[in-house]
């Protein structure tokens, strides 16, 4: 029996996937607190899906004119959260969704990225049942 497996692409940042889904009015505006990515797992969670992921990204978009003024001047997606610490709030409060993030060895040591996920693996008690 074949069987399908759900991924949640998340970014830790000031906006979504969804680029204008601030303009709904039960849009949350509190991205900076552990309650609203804690609120997201539970509802991948709920959903049944299988792991909820970010793309950590290190740098600043410049789609227009090739040039930072534009993001700087409307922060637009230019906070850009730790994805593993956000992972971490997230596995505190889920019991079966896996976490997982890209992260970078241009700028971290991959012992130390290495350290980092098995931490993460450890704290969150591993991943979920039927999954490698």
């Amino acid at each position: 029996m074949r069987q399908m497996h759900l991924v949640g692409f998340l970014q830790a940042q000031n906006c979504t996937t969804l680029a204008s889904s601030w303009r709904h009015p039960d849009s949350r505006t509190d991205f900076l607190s552990a309650d609203y990515f804690q609120e997201i797992a539970q509802i991948l969670e709920a959903g049944k899906f299988d792991l909820g992921f970010f793309d950590d990204r290190l740098s600043m978009p410049d789609r227009f004119g090739s040039d930072h003024v534009h993001t700087i001047e409307h922060g637009i997606r230019c906070v850009k959260l730790d994805p593993i610490v956000t992972l971490t709030m997230m596995g505190a409060v889920t019991s079966r969704l896996g976490l997982g993030s890209t992260a970078s060895t241009t700028y971290f040591e991959p012992f130390h990225v290495a350290r980092v996920f098995q931490t993460l693996d450890l704290m969150s008690e591993g991943a979920p049942p039927g999954t490698s």
